[in-house]
């Protein structure tokens, strides 16, 4: 249709760009880093990120097209609000996952104090891994590779 006359349409399903546009416009607040925080670690879009798997995972996304968020806020019932590392649309399919990639896996506090709770949490309000939610982990002697990265995001694709 021409321009004038889209102007009177109202759409019922929105093409994929205009789908994943409108996603990616939707206004959030991320979390922020503290004074102390020196670490630089930034993706190839100019994202800063916490961490060196996180521009590994933030690049390989960006890379294969799909559109992601940074620290999206999330209320968890019986937990709290999380801010997992990234929020993924599968434009295609109109679906959202969440991404956790949990590097301090043989520090025994993070463990205990951060990632058990967190997981049961999401998994209690409907986040479950393999479905809706995704997880890579990492120990200083098992650290996290692109391969392992690229599979999760052809497998998600």
């Amino acid at each position: 249709l021409s321009p004038q006359r889209q102007s009177l349409i109202q759409p019922v399903w929105l093409t994929d760009e205009q789908f994943m546009q409108q996603w990616l416009s939707q206004p959030y607040k991320r979390l922020g880093f503290s004074e102390n925080d020196t670490t630089q670690f930034y993706t190839d879009k100019g994202e800063r990120v916490r961490s060196k798997s996180e521009i590994m995972i933030a690049n390989s996304l960006d890379k294969a097209g799909l559109p992601y968020k940074i620290e999206v806020p999330y209320y968890l019932n019986g937990y709290g609000w999380v801010s997992p590392d990234f929020t993924i649309l599968l434009v295609r399919r109109r679906i959202i996952k969440i991404w956790e990639h949990h590097g301090l896996m043989d520090n025994c506090d993070y463990v205990n104090k951060n990632f058990l709770g967190k997981n049961n949490a999401y998994i209690a309000n409907g986040y479950y891994p393999g479905i809706n939610l995704i997880q890579t982990f990492e120990t200083q002697q098992h650290p996290l590779s692109t391969k392992i990265i690229n599979e999760i995001i052809l497998d998600n694709n």
